[in-house]
C-alpha cells in the first residue's frame, strides 16, 4: 500500500482493519511511504507509475 507521509497513521490503520476485519496475513501487506506530491495529484499517471515502481524494486531489492 502507497502513502505519503501525512497520510502515515490512516495507512497503518487501514493495514490493520484489512488484517482484522478481512483476515488479510499483515505479511501480505506492505506499506510503502511515497513523495508527497502523490498526495497534491493522486490520479497523475506519471507520478503513481513512477513510485509504484519504487516501491516495488525495493521490496524485491531487500
Amino acid at each position: 500500500m502507497l502513502y505519503t507521509e501525512d497520510f502515515q497513521q490512516r495507512a497503518i490503520e487501514t493495514k490493520d482493519w484489512l488484517h482484522s476485519e478481512l483476515q488479510i496475513a499483515e505479511q501480505a501487506i506492505h506499506l510503502e511511504g511515497v513523495v508527497r506530491e502523490l498526495s497534491a495529484d493522486p490520479m497523475n499517471p506519471v507520478i503513481t507509475v513512477q513510485e509504484a515502481k519504487c516501491a516495488f524494486n525495493s521490496e524485491y531489492l531487500r
